[in-house]
């Protein structure tokens, strides 16, 4: 069920409650050019509300069918009057990225709308993103960039931590005396697949948006140097995460070539101990006949003759392998 929490005026006004669209349809239909904009939010809502929403909002079918599908790739376009965005968001409590939280931004003239996807986790504070926010969220569309500079933040944050964990990795699979984690390997795999999967979507967003964005942006010229920023943090943020998958690739090639290595090693250490157990075993199998003309079986001290020949066999058979590193 969605949960609206509250339509926030610009940051220097008090917070105004609302119970549901129906309210922010009064609301908007008594507002003037000079009160603030409304900032509505949402949780995981329903069709229903969205098919309510985007009738008072005069949104596009198109992206009411989206908003209704789920889980959507990062996107941002110019949608008529709109501005319609969707990235995936980091939870702060998940190290290893194991899940990612869809954001949807939606901006016109005075509202904004963020949407999250609620999978049990808090994804970015974005309260705290539009008060703290340069230049200063005081319209929708500049609302609208804090949301994807915060985001953009957390991808260049996690990312740094992923490079920590990513050296550390690194360090274990080159490091002949350490036998890596299996697991943490997959983690850093997976982590640093997801995040480069929602940078790359991001940064893919934003390149072929960029002739909508001029056009939006030509109402606010002083944007224009933030977006600039916005979309060299994200190509940068990508950049780095293409050579993290570059990396990652050249680590899980090595840990493989030392699984298979540690494997043949054992290997090798099976068959030395077998063979040494051979010799032993095949002249008692001999001895064990009772053949009635085998070389000193009727010799009094025939049987110490036979174990010693046995281990001197075993001793030269060992310092073999002992010379070609196999034991």
């Amino acid at each position: 069920m969605a949960l609206v929490d509250r339509v926030i005026p610009a940051a220097a006004d008090p917070w105004t409650e609302v119970d549901n669209v129906d309210a922010v349809e009064h609301v908007l239909a008594n507002r003037r050019k000079s009160d603030p904009y409304l900032w509505l939010r949402l949780v995981e809502p329903d069709n229903a509300q969205l098919e309510r929403l985007g009738r008072v909002l005069s949104l596009d079918p198109v992206i009411v069918r989206d908003l209704q599908s789920g889980q959507q790739s990062p996107r941002l376009q110019r949608m008529g009057e709109h501005l319609y965005a969707a990235v995936w968001d980091l939870p702060d409590d998940d190290q290893s990225i194991a899940s990612l939280v869809t954001v949807t931004v939606l901006a016109g003239s005075g509202w904004l709308v963020t949407l999250r996807s609620a999978n049990g986790t808090e994804a970015s504070n974005l309260v705290d993103a539009l008060r703290d926010a340069t230049p200063p969220a005081e319209s929708p569309l500049t609302a609208a960039l804090a949301v994807l500079t915060e985001v953009a933040r957390r991808y260049a944050t996690r990312a740094a931590q992923l490079e920590t964990s990513l050296e550390r990795l690194e360090e274990d699979v080159f490091n002949p005396g350490i036998v890596e984690n299996v697991q943490h390997v997959y983690e850093v795999r997976r982590s640093i697949g997801r995040l480069d999967r929602a940078v790359s979507g991001l940064a893919a967003a934003l390149e072929s948006a960029e002739h909508d964005l001029a056009g939006l942006v030509d109402s606010d010229p002083p944007l224009e140097p933030y977006l600039r920023h916005l979309t060299d943090d994200i190509a940068g943020t990508a950049g780095v995460m293409k050579d993290q998958a570059k990396a990652l690739d050249a680590a899980v090639s090595s840990h493989e070539s030392n699984v298979s290595m540690r494997q043949n090693r054992d290997m090798r250490t099976v068959s030395t101990v077998a063979a040494l157990f051979a010799f032993p075993t095949v002249i008692s199998g001999l001895y064990g006949m009772n053949l009635p003309d085998i070389p000193l079986g009727n010799t009094p001290q025939g049987w110490a003759m036979v174990a010693g020949g046995a281990i001197l066999l075993d001793a030269i058979a060992f310092m073999i392998f002992k010379h070609r590193h196999w034991v």
